[in-house]
């Protein structure tokens, strides 16, 4: 089982791809950088959903404000294929 008391690698992957070249997430990340708690929750599994508050204080705090926080600001993030 892997550490809630830290992101796992798989997820700052995400994250990372996501920032430096606008990939595409899967439909979790995809909600939480989207700033949609309701979707977030309903697909996170168990290990996400013990971490969603790390997970969304390191975005909060480490990537682009533009990057994050609407889906028009992802959507917009992906088109222009990130940094």
């Amino acid at each position: 089982m892997e550490d809630p008391t830290h992101i796992s690698d798989s997820i700052l992957l995400a994250i990372r791809n996501h920032v430096d070249h606008g990939m595409q997430c899967g439909s979790f990340m995809h909600a939480v950088l989207c700033n949609d708690l309701a979707v977030s929750i309903a697909r996170a599994d168990s290990y996400s959903l013990k971490i969603l508050p790390l997970i969304v204080s390191y975005i909060y705090n480490n990537i682009p404000a533009d990057c994050h926080g609407s889906f028009a600001k992802v959507k917009a993030w992906q088109k222009r294929r990130g940094l």
